[in-house]
């Protein structure tokens, strides 16, 4: 992967979540490139988001309010199943478009600052780290 490549990819997302600026009032700080990665973080008064991607990781959608939560716990606590498997290792415009919808629909109340789903979001957390013990 070329910088050229991965400063090309760092922006198809900035522009996918661009909403989160323009609906949601989140500050965009500058992206982060690293490890052969990127992180992008947006941050507003009691929420924020960070988008990242680094090599042999998937890429990471966090909601951020205090605590960081995947955006796939509020998808699965919402009753949606994510539909890109192992694509999502590799960050590409379709990922960057299906993550910030399911960021728009499953974490909007969240990125408005109401945090009442959170506890169920940190029980779930808790109850699969719990699971995973036991294996």
């Amino acid at each position: 992967m070329t910088a050229e490549y991965l400063l090309q990819t760092a922006e198809t997302y900035e522009r996918a979540f661009g909403f989160l600026t323009e609906e949601f009032d989140l500050r965009a700080d500058r992206p982060q490139f690293r490890h052969g990665g990127f992180a992008l973080t947006y941050q507003g008064v009691s929420t924020g988001v960070r988008v990242d991607w680094y090599p042999r990781d998937p890429i990471s959608v966090w909601l951020l309010c205090p605590e960081a939560f995947d955006l796939q716990d509020f998808e699965e606590l919402s009753g949606h199943t994510r539909q890109v498997g192992d694509a999502i290792y590799s960050p590409s415009p379709e990922n960057a478009l299906l993550l910030a919808e399911n960021l728009r629909a499953y974490g909007a109340d969240v990125l408005r600052g109401d945090l009442t789903r959170v506890p169920l979001v940190q029980a779930r957390v808790q109850q699969r780290a719990a699971e995973f013990r036991v294996r």
